[in-house]
This record gives C-alpha cells, structure tokens and sequence, in this order.
C-alpha cells in the first residue's frame, strides 16, 4: 500500500482591485463625492457606510448614502456641505476580501473586490460658503454700568450685513447694522470684569464667534451733584 502525503494548505489570499490612482477620477461637486470607476459596479450589495472615511480640514464628515449612477460612477452623499477651499480626503477600510457577489463591499459587477486605500485627495468643486468669514475680536470701552463695543468686517470672504455682540458673564447683546461699526450694552454690573464676543452675519448665514475681546471691568455711575441750599 502507498502513502499519499497531503497536499500543503494553500497560503494565498484573495487579491483585490486596486482604486483609481488619478485625482480627478474623485471630485466634490453637487454636494456629493463623485468617484468614477472606470468599470462596471455592483449596486446590490453596497458597502457598509461606516467603511467610508471622508476628512473634511482634518475634521470627519460621514457618509450618509452610497449610491451607483451610470453603472460607473459611485457616489457618496456627506453629513454637511462642503465649501470651496476646504480640503477633502477620502479612505476606504475593505471588508475581508472573496471577490465573490455575496458580501457587502465596494466591488465591481463581477463580484471583484475593491482593496483598501486611505487618504485619497478629493477635488473639491465646492460652491463658495455663503457665510461671512469669522471676525477678530471686537474692542470695547467700558462705561458706566455700559460697554460700547466696536466690530470690524472680516479681511477676506463675504461682506457681513451686521453683527451679534454678546457679553460674557450673563449673555446680554446688541447688535451691529452694516459691514462694521459700534453697539453699547446697558444693565451691566459695575465692577465685574467683561468680555465680548461677535458673530458676523449675512442673510440667514451666520460665522463662526470670534475669539473674546480684552476684559473690561464696567464702572459705576456717577452720583449725581447735590444742589447747594439757597
């Protein structure tokens, strides 16, 4: 009788496609990523939408639908628009690789699977942000039980319509009408240290507050002169 050895397990894995290199196969136009494949992609079994990683400025901003157009071009809907000028980048984690039609994964119609890529530059087609850019931090003349507080329009960006001032401590506000000016806020406690934040505004669209003002300590009111007897 013969022996028959066995034959050696097989160490090979599945190999993957490989993503489209070229940059401007990824851009951001319409408010969505759109990724031309160059193949056909299959639709039925997306991949999760946790497996996408968009960084938007370092900062991630998630996938919200996955969806496939023209048989080619995949396109990935995001949790907030992104404006002109920001950067994007765009990661994909692969679940494990069978290159079969049975596991939810980016794949090509042929059940091949896409392989893992990180930190993919997206070009970014943006509108411009409609709001204003965020202003410096307002400067202040402290009165008495009164601040008068005085706002400049950001250096670049949009041209604001007008600004919130709000005080810290207690949230008491004014408001600037026009592309800079001055506000004073009254009922402030003499004696307490202030400072004064500002948020530049145009239409509906509002910056980002500014950094705090210096701190001012509010004075008190003036008695009024006794009048001499006659």
């Amino acid at each position: 009788m013969v022996a028959i050895a066995p034959l050696p397990l097989s160490t090979e894995t599945a190999s993957a496609a490989a993503m489209p290199v070229d940059k401007d196969t990824r851009v951001y136009i319409l408010e969505r990523i759109q990724i031309a494949m160059g193949a056909a992609i299959n639709s039925t079994k997306p991949p999760a939408l946790s497996s996408f990683d968009v960084q938007v400025d370092g900062v991630s901003n998630p996938v919200t639908a996955f969806e496939v157009v023209g048989f080619t071009n995949v396109y990935l809907t995001l949790t907030s628009v992104v404006y002109r000028g920001s950067v994007i980048t765009l990661s994909y984690n692969a679940p494990e690789i069978d290159n079969t039609l049975s596991n939810n994964a980016l794949q090509k119609a042929n059940g091949e699977d896409y392989d893992t890529f990180t930190n993919y530059e997206v070009t970014n087609f943006g509108d411009s942000n409609p709001a204003p850019n965020t202003p410096v931090a307002p400067t202040v003349v402290a009165g008495e039980e009164s601040a008068t507080i005085t706002v400049t329009a950001p250096t670049s960006g949009r041209t604001p319509t007008s600004y919130e001032v709000t005080a810290s401590p207690g949230n008491a506000k004014c408001t600037v009408d026009g592309e800079s000016g001055s506000c004073t806020i009254t009922g402030l406690t003499a004696g307490t240290a202030y400072t004064f934040t500002t948020i530049a505004k145009r239409s509906t669209f509002s910056s980002a507050a500014s950094a705090p003002s210096a701190a001012v300590t509010v004075l008190a009111k003036t008695a009024a002169p006794v009048a001499a007897p006659t």
